[in-house]
């Protein structure tokens, strides 16, 4: 299947001939393999996976996908290669995030999209 990686600013990854990607779905973890049935759905914060020749992660802060005619689109304003991640970046994320609940009143999704977005910071391993 092929894959695009899409920012804003920027084509963060594509490929083509990819085997299978995790994606952290905003009901769970799902696994998109050649041939899935289409769907759209929302993203959580946590890590995507793609495996192919190469294996490569990537750590997204939210987002939608997108698949049909076995073409993977994902779609986010906040997505980072995990390999250029550093300790700097993760600390300033996670600041922002705990500044968001303290200053903001959000509904319970945000709540929910925030405090997971602190427990994957927690649990980055720089994989």
């Amino acid at each position: 299947m092929e894959v695009n990686l899409v920012a804003p600013d920027k084509i963060v990854f594509s490929a083509k001939d990819i085997s299978m990607v995790s994606v952290p779905g905003i009901e769970g973890n799902m696994g998109i393999m050649d041939k899935h049935i289409p769907i759209i759905t929302f993203l959580r914060p946590g890590i995507i996976k793609v495996e192919g020749k190469e294996k490569n992660n990537f750590f997204v802060i939210s987002g939608v996908i997108d698949f049909k005619d076995n073409k993977l689109n994902i779609l986010s304003d906040s997505i980072y290669e995990t390999n250029k991640i550093d300790s700097k970046k993760l600390t300033e994320l996670k600041e922002e995030a705990i500044n968001k609940i303290n200053k903001n009143k959000l509904n319970d999704q945000d709540v929910y999209l925030t405090s997971t977005l602190i427990n994957e910071l927690d649990n980055f391993n720089f994989r």
